[in-house]
């Protein structure tokens, strides 16, 4: 089955996913499809590309591992320190972990260089620069986790 995710990192960027292979095909521009026809996220993690997307259920592939997305999954994030850019940008070292109840799926560290929200006007929230936050946000809150992911593909 081939499913459409939309790119966390690069607003208005889109991708053709291959759910049998586990393969990204192809970047696609937006003006063939509408909002629903989104199945899900491609995001990186420093060099880790995680992806979470809905067929029949809610997956997270992360490398060649393909796990249920699901209130078994634990995502454990550790801020290691931020490191200040040029304001306003800082950078956060990071630590991430995913389980599935108490067995270790993956885990590494990644480098997040983001707008210090201090500076930001918008109501931007630390989620929304960083796909590891907004995945443990996800993880943390099952009633959310199925609001925003419960319209998908319809």
């Amino acid at each position: 089955m081939i499913v459409l995710l939309r790119n966390f990192d690069r607003y208005g960027a889109y991708v053709l996913f291959d759910e049998s292979r586990k393969q990204i095909l192809q970047r696609v521009t937006p003006s063939n499809f509408k909002m629903g026809d989104v199945q899900g996220y491609v995001g990186c993690c420093g060099t880790k590309a995680i992806i979470l997307y809905r067929t029949d259920k809610l997956w997270l592939l992360i490398d060649d591992c393909c796990i249920p997305f699901d209130e078994r999954v634990v995502v454990e994030l550790a801020r290691m320190g931020r490191i200040p850019l040029a304001r306003p940008r800082v950078m956060d070292k990071m630590f991430m972990t995913v389980k599935v109840e108490a067995e270790i799926i993956a885990s590494w560290d990644y480098a997040q260089v983001q707008w210090d929200l201090e500076f930001d006007p918008t109501i931007a929230e630390e989620e929304d620069f960083d796909f590891g936050i907004f995945l443990k946000n996800l993880a943390d809150d099952g009633d959310r986790r199925h609001r925003i992911f419960s319209m998908v593909g319809q």
